[in-house]
């Protein structure tokens, strides 16, 4: 199974109806807990029954003796699998505490299959890693429509739709069950994004992380074969996580101040995803892990991708987080998301940062998102200023001394392009921003520091 080895399951299913039911859910997936709010309302995972299921089991017929028979693909081959089904979303509705129906969202009838994903992907990639520069002018004039063909924002459009949807039955206090398949592919993009969506602890570094260890790590989603680690002609490559982080990214533009971690964040997290020496991003399931951990000739020692020390300097992790970022001081309601495919971008950071020709030289996120650390820098230490020290008598005014900012490209910090102006003045330590100092480009983040990561 791909399952890991515990679980949170409805209290009222015994360990012997889990395991009867298991059998009629594909991949052996009955609904799992992944999240509750404080009222009780639960999200829930689960895949889909199986469509044919041999069954053996004793028939009474006429005289009293008892046979054994095995049901066949016909009509009732589909009603055990379905009165299982139905068993546990009763033990499901069990656990609320109101009793109340669960609100059951069967996502293959509106999201991408992995196939789907990766056909657009595959589109997505093709117009934004032009072969040579004759290519990107020809696919420029005709950019928008080459977009639209590919299908991606179409995608994601879907998916935050359908995450917008599973948070507001949450919100309402309604139980949201998901089921999809063999629930461990969109599931895992709809339950990451509707949490995010009505919990603020997962829209922090540490609060995302564990939603990724628990929602895609420990629960399974099949990421040596969805990214391609191991070639098989058999098996479906498919970046699904891709189109999470790119949701993500999408929320990020319509709540900048609602997340602590920035682009720059994400963009390394998909790097990093491609780096064997991590184990995070490199099986499928959990028991594939513990194989190689235990391999008596050879055994894997296992390090975490979520240690950015093992790759980066502090100077570089500091822009992982978002210097306007506000922490709410109760809990508010779900993110109103927009949805439309009218209200996505483009990742410019991820999809363009290897055409040289699109980098814009003193514009873009990173240009504003460096002048808010520099802003939010002063803002702390006048303060601090304020609250320890009176000023001097005689003092110029601090806006007459404004440190200058660097003008760095679009793709910063992946990307080294830097105009030969002033060096950018030192950016204080801020309690707030959670950044170090720097005093220029030099040595920034990269597309190659991901690649040198320590052995």
């Amino acid at each position: 199974s791909s399952l890991p080895e515990w679980l949170v399951v409805p209290s009222s299913a015994t360990d012997p109806q889990l395991l009867e039911a298991a059998r009629h859910f594909r991949g052996g997936r009955p609904p799992l807990w992944c999240w509750s709010s404080p009222r009780g309302a639960t999200l829930v995972r689960m895949s889909d029954i199986q469509p044919f299921i041999a069954d053996r089991r004793s028939i009474v017929v006429s005289g009293g003796s008892e046979i054994l028979s095995s049901f066949r693909p016909d009509t009732a081959s589909w009603t055990l699998p379905r009165v299982k089904e139905n068993t546990m979303l009763e033990t499901v509705r069990k656990s609320h505490p109101r009793l109340a129906q669960p609100k059951v969202m069967e996502l293959n009838k509106d999201v991408p299959t992995p196939r789907e994903v990766q056909v657009s992907f595959v589109k997505l990639r093709e117009l934004c890693a032009p072969e040579n520069v004759r290519q990107f002018w020809v696919q420029d004039s005709h950019f928008l429509s080459l977009l639209e063909g590919s299908r991606w924002l179409y995608h994601a459009s879907v998916c935050l739709a359908k995450a917008k949807e599973a948070a507001s039955g949450l919100h309402n206090e309604f139980t949201v069950v998901l089921q999809e398949g063999d629930g461990y592919d969109m599931c895992c993009v709809v339950a990451s994004l509707a949490q995010m969506l009505i919990d603020p602890h997962f829209r922090t570094v540490v609060g995302f992380q564990s939603l990724v260890q628990k929602e895609w790590v420990a629960l399974g989603h099949p990421f040596c074969t969805r990214l391609g680690h191991v070639y098989n002609i058999e098996t479906q490559e498919a970046p699904v996580f891709l189109l999470f982080l790119d949701c993500v990214w999408q929320l990020l533009q319509q709540f900048p101040a609602d997340f602590q971690m920035t682009e720059t964040y994400l963009t390394t997290l998909w790097d990093s995803a491609h780096i064997s020496v991590f184990e995070t991003f490199l099986f499928d399931c959990e028991r594939d892990r513990k194989l190689a951990k235990s391999e008596p000739n050879n055994p894997l020692t296992l390090r975490p991708v979520w240690d950015w020390g093992e790759q980066f300097s502090d100077r570089d992790v500091s822009l992982f987080y978002n210097p306007l970022y506000c922490p709410p001081t109760q809990l508010p309601p779900p993110l109103p998301v927009e949805t439309g495919v009218s209200a996505l971008q483009v990742w410019s950071q991820c999809y363009f940062r290897f055409i040289p020709s699109m980098e814009i030289i003193g514009g873009g996120k990173p240009q504003v998102d460096l002048s808010c650390r520099l802003l939010v820098s002063q803002l702390d230490r006048l303060e601090r200023e304020m609250q320890y020290s009176p000023p001097p008598q005689a003092s110029p005014s601090p806006l007459s001394q404004q440190p200058t900012v660097a003008r760095v490209g679009s793709f910063f910090p992946f990307s080294r392009r830097a105009d030969s102006g002033p060096v950018a003045a030192a950016l204080l330590v801020s309690s707030l921003s959670l950044n170090t100092s720097f005093q220029s480009t030099e040595g920034m983040l990269d597309s190659q520091s991901i690649l040198n990561a320590p052995d």
